[in-house]
């Protein structure tokens, strides 16, 4: 999933995990006319009556946040249903890296100034 550049995008993305959460742990499905904030407000309250909320954005963010996993993996992950998992080589490379020793910053925030030494 990318990066929303405004908030129409992130209010899309988030109305998208909302329905795709709603029909796949629940069931629900949306036709493509109730696909809108209210609608699928509704749907979310039918399903947890503990949440509630006067903007439906509000109720559908609160909602999708209650699980951040359904939104972060993207929806390739989503559509197989298989768990993600490292390969061979990302394992091995994961390894190696953890054995390696720990990066520091060799900036400061100390200034040098020549008047102050003379």
């Amino acid at each position: 999933m990318a990066l929303p550049r405004s908030v129409e995008d992130s209010n899309k993305q988030m109305r998208a995990a909302a329905i795709e959460r709603l029909r796949t742990e629940f069931g629900v499905k949306l036709t493509k006319h109730n696909r809108c904030s209210t609608r699928i407000a509704d749907a979310i309250r039918q399903v947890e009556p503990g949440l509630d909320a006067a903007d439906p954005m509000l109720l559908i963010r609160a909602w999708v946040a209650l699980k951040p996993s359904e939104v972060v993996p993207g929806r390739q992950l989503m559509e197989t249903g298989r768990p993600y998992s490292l390969d061979a080589r990302m394992r091995q490379a994961a390894q190696r890296a953890s054995y390696q020793p720990h990066l520091i910053s060799m900036s400061s925030s100390v200034l040098y100034n020549p008047e102050v030494t003379g």
